[in-house]
């Protein structure tokens, strides 16, 4: 009778054909250097048979969309949409420009994608060691308050803006959010940090520690250890080394609204659903007055918000509280 037994091999094979065998997931912790001129970290976890094919396709998603978002790649199709030769967008580059012109619009320009045109002369002005003039800046300003581009259809925009964009203070969260919808089909649970910006996507909650964002020691204690499930979180602030002109220090961080750095030092941070979110409104908020701040993001679906001013003083608002 026994040799109309199948093997045990046979069985173990049928078994795993039918689901009845799985693997035991495994917490995996990786972290990659330079990528997107910053440190990812990637923490998920999987079947290890699977394991290489998480970290692969994140890291395909990333470069796919470098090759889309970069202002680095001279290749980049972002550049060649703003060299103005073809107003044909991809599908990706099409959202990045109409979802930035929506953060314009919603912030009253305290987020524009035009600012890099007056870092651009305030760098000049710290090798000049002379203050800009009036006549460097206003010709940019009066183009500020203009939509930088015009979606002629789903896939063409036409670029109105006659300086040069810089869409980085979105760019690294939608890439962040694809990346970890990449990865999410192959695991449950996974968290991307990409250089502070950071998303979650799981049904654990998931303990992220919130600095300072004035403050630029990196062992420098929290002010905060949110518990955060599916959700993203993003800072900026204008802790960075500050320009100098004339001897006298200014911040880093430019105000789109009047082209000057901005006078109040303070910093932010930001709960929202999605990173690119996140990405967007804490650039804007750190240029923003704090109440301002703070009632924008109470306006919003599900967006937290902490501000820190020059003093160290820090305001939240209820949907950020929620979740100390």
């Amino acid at each position: 009778m026994s040799q109309n037994l199948p093997s045990l091999n046979k069985v173990f094979q049928d078994l795993k054909a039918k689901g009845y065998y799985r693997q035991k997931p495994k917490r995996v912790s990786q972290t990659y250097e330079n990528v997107l001129g910053t440190r990812l970290e990637l923490v998920f976890e999987a079947n290890p048979a699977q394991t290489p094919l998480v970290t692969e396709r994140v890291l395909a998603e990333i470069d796919r969309l470098e090759k889309i978002y970069s202002r680095f790649n001279p290749a980049s199709e972002l550049n060649y949409w703003l060299e103005g030769e073809n107003s044909k967008v991809s599908p990706d580059l099409y959202w990045l420009l109409k979802t930035s012109d929506y953060w314009r619009q919603t912030t009253k320009g305290a987020f524009h994608p035009a600012v890099d045109g007056f870092s651009t002369i305030w760098q000049q002005a710290v090798s000049n060691d002379q203050l800009p003039r009036r006549e460097d800046l206003d010709p940019l300003l009066m183009w500020m308050k203009k939509p930088f581009a015009h979606p002629e259809s789903d896939s063409s925009v036409k670029k109105l803006f006659p300086y040069g964009l810089n869409f980085n203070a979105i760019a690294k969260g939608r890439i962040v959010d694809l990346a970890i919808l990449a990865a999410s089909t192959l695991s449950e649970e996974v968290l991307l940090n990409i250089g502070g910006d950071l998303r979650h996507l799981g049904n654990s909650f998931i303990k992220v520690e919130v600095l300072n964002p004035l403050e630029r020691a990196d062992n420098a204690k929290p002010l905060f250890i949110l518990n955060l499930k599916n959700l993203a979180i993003a800072s900026s602030g204008s802790g960075k080394r500050p320009l100098k002109v004339a001897g006298k220090y200014y911040s880093h961080l430019i105000d789109p609204r009047t082209g000057c750095p901005v006078e109040v030092k303070q910093g932010a941070t930001v709960i929202a659903s999605d990173c690119a979110t996140a990405d967007a409104l804490a650039t804007a908020f750190s240029v923003m007055k704090p109440d301002e701040s703070l009632e924008l993001a109470s306006s919003l679906s599900n967006v937290g918000c902490m501000v820190v001013d020059a003093n160290g003083k820090i305001k939240t608002n209820a949907y950020f509280d929620a979740y100390r």
